[in-house]
């Protein structure tokens, strides 16, 4: 009886807590209506939990009981905690409808990426003297004790069964993975492998198929980079060239029409952005910043690439603009999570008004899931006030 009650408070939290950020977007951006909105979502337990998790979680309970900031983040990831996996994916898929999402950018990776929030607070918090935490041990603590294992691999029925509720509520599903390492040679089996695992699901799993795979890849982030960025940029291309030809493969064979999807800095030149577009479906432009011109102008530049590369081509490439909601203080620049009703609603008509003029224009993305709907959260309690 405990259990069920519990579960039943939870749902009736998330309940209200949708019912609020339905009020926020009903004076939402009204342009955005139009437009294809596709979100981040990098936390796999939206799926539904396992054993693995379980365990993970009662071993980061133990490393941080000592931090009741880090305690309080956990929090964040609890209140789904006691609902079957069916409720978590109905009330996900909820949530996802009620912000007008259609395609959602899931995480089918490392477990460990739930624990993400917790690792940016305690980077954040070694550069603030006002709230010093044991960062080296405990960082060092939650990298040795939490368990990675591929979720995806060991979790296709929850995968599956999450990608047909989707469907039946006209939502996409793409496969979100990610590491610069990826863009190195020397790292492609890895690569590989986790893309077979999307593969394996769509031929095994027909009726709950992603879409997409979608490679948030971002080899500037290497420590090399700067030293090699030629090298680095030439293996990444080959390695794209070798997933796409596994991927046409798969879709010849099993009667599937899976995509692929890569994320890219807006600072890609023109040579860079074509070799890429040889490889690929779709790109979603990481154009994070909030300064209106250069919003633009980032978009325009890179649509007209594209634009320009289907015309000679005859293909028919997509491009999708992503803003960033992270609620930093240090890189304000950075997210538009400090802006109010009015200043987001100027910046995305403006942008939007000029990225609708080009044929491969293919809508907005938000990262990521977790932050855009405490975005919302707040312009709600702020309209309320």
């Amino acid at each position: 009886m405990k259990r069920i009650f519990i579960g039943s408070m939870i749902i009736m939290s998330l309940t209200l807590g949708i019912w609020g950020y339905s009020n926020a977007k009903k004076d939402f951006i009204e342009i955005l209506k139009t437009n294809s909105q596709s979100l981040y979502l990098w936390n796999a337990t939206m799926v539904g939990e396992d054993e693995l998790i379980s365990k993970n979680r009662e071993v980061m309970i133990k490393l941080i009981e000592n931090e009741p900031l880090l305690k309080e983040k956990l929090k964040e990831y609890e209140e789904y905690r006691g609902l079957s996996d069916e409720d978590i994916q109905n009330l996900t898929i909820e949530s996802l409808k009620d912000i007008n999402i259609d395609t959602v950018y899931l995480n089918a990776g490392y477990t460990k990426g739930i624990y993400k929030k917790i690792k940016h607070e305690i980077y954040k918090d070694e550069r603030r003297e006002d709230k010093k935490l044991n960062n080296e041990d405990l960082l060092s603590d939650l990298n040795k004790q939490i368990t990675g294992e591929k979720y995806l691999r060991e979790n296709h029925e929850k995968y599956n069964s999450f990608i047909k509720i989707a469907s039946q509520n006209g939502i996409k599903v793409e496969a979100l993975y990610g590491t610069p390492e990826w863009a190195l040679e020397k790292n492609y089996e890895s690569f590989k492998g986790q893309v077979k695992d999307v593969l394996n699901h769509n031929k095994d799993y027909k009726e709950g198929r992603f879409t997409a795979v979608h490679l948030d890849i971002e080899p500037h982030g290497l420590k090399e980079y700067k030293e090699n960025k030629k090298k680095i940029l030439d293996e990444y291309v080959d390695n794209l060239k070798k997933i796409k030809k596994l991927v046409d493969k798969h879709n010849k064979e099993n009667n599937d029409e899976l995509h692929i999807v890569i994320d890219i800095p807006i600072s890609y030149e023109e040579g860079m952005i074509t070799k890429l577009l040889d490889n690929v479906d779709e790109i979603v432009v990481m154009n994070y910043f909030n300064k209106i011109e250069t919003y633009k102008k980032s978009g325009q530049k890179i649509m007209s690439i594209v634009d320009e590369y289907n015309k000679n081509n005859n293909s028919h490439k997509k491009v999708k603009i992503a803003s960033e909601f992270q609620p930093y203080e240090d890189l304000k620049y950075n997210t538009l999570y400090h802006m109010n009703k009015k200043e987001l609603r100027t910046y995305f008509n403006k942008g939007i008004r000029e990225f609708e003029k080009y044929d491969c224009y293919d809508g907005v993305a938000m990262h990521e899931y977790e932050y855009y709907r405490e975005y919302l959260k707040k312009m709600y309690e702020d309209q309320v006030q």
